[in-house]
């Protein structure tokens, strides 16, 4: 099992999020973005997230494919600073015609901020942003059910 913490530069210590347990049994690095869209001074990553056998949402996937696929929004709230950086190649087609931005290959807190320093990245870009909370939902999860906190 990896760390949940890494360094950062000098003296930065960042949070794995990615081992938070709004993510235990997911495969947070196979995930798929799908959309990114900033409104209301919030930042919303629509992802569809792969679901590992012990998630509670879990079901056998369907023939052919290989992942357990739920639509899931991680809403970064209370938003400050935000720096997007987008590879060349960043998004690419989907096979139903729309487009998407490869994986998160790192979803980082920096400890002790106060507003909250997270970065995101994967092949697509980064995206370093303060906001003071992070959550996940789920596509599925009952009205007015609260949100999963993540940091």
């Amino acid at each position: 099992m990896r760390s949940a913490w890494a360094r950062s530069g000098a003296n930065t210590w960042m949070a794995d999020l990615a081992a938070h347990a709004a993510f235990a049994s997911t495969a947070l690095g196979d995930a798929a973005l799908t959309a990114i869209r900033i409104e209301g001074g919030s930042l919303f990553l629509q992802v569809e997230l792969p679901l590992l056998p012990g998630h509670p949402d879990y079901t056998p996937p369907p023939r052919g494919e290989r992942h357990c696929l739920a639509v899931c929004l991680l809403s970064f709230r209370g938003l400050g600073a935000v720096t997007l950086k987008l590879a060349a190649d960043a998004a690419r087609p989907a096979a139903d015609g729309s487009v998407e931005f490869s994986g998160i290959d790192s979803l980082m807190r920096q400890q002790g901020s106060e507003q909250g320093d997270y970065t995101v990245a994967g092949g697509w870009g980064s995206i370093t942003l303060q906001a003071k909370s992070l959550d996940l939902r789920m596509e599925g999860d009952q009205p007015g059910a609260a949100p999963r906190p993540v940091g």
